[in-house]
């Protein structure tokens, strides 16, 4: 027998007698720190707990008889044209700058009248 295969047998039958242990210890490290991470994300959560309770607590209202008697916020009336979004109000108002005839049209429409007689368009065979 060689001396590299009389190494090669000690080293496979001190795996062979050692991986129990060895896999033992990776276990309960593992489960070691499985709990630890668990212990951190407690603690982080309840640090994001309270960092947003007291947000809230600054957010609300000092007196809570006054809370329902807050002052409204002043701008434009309710109603005013809030339905509407601002694309299709800023479209209608470059639709009544570029063609002022178009919107004198559909307005008409809209009353009720009938719609103005229109040119015939020439032909592309007469045209020439």
């Amino acid at each position: 027998m060689t001396v590299s295969f009389r190494v090669g047998r000690y080293l496979v039958a001190l795996l062979w007698h050692a991986f129990p242990y060895l896999f033992i210890g990776f276990a309960v490290g593992s489960i070691f720190s499985t709990l630890q991470v668990v212990k951190v994300m407690e603690s982080v959560d309840d640090y994001f707990y309270q960092a947003m309770a007291k947000v809230v607590h600054q957010c609300a209202p000092s007196d809570p008889a006054n809370a329902a008697d807050a002052e409204q916020v002043k701008g434009r009336a309710p109603g005013s044209s809030d339905h509407a979004s601002p694309i299709r109000r800023t479209e209608a108002r470059a639709e009544r700058t570029l063609d002022p005839a178009r919107t004198a049209t559909a307005s008409a429409r809209e009353c009720g009248a009938a719609p103005p007689p229109r040119a015939p368009e020439p032909s592309a065979a007469r045209v020439g």
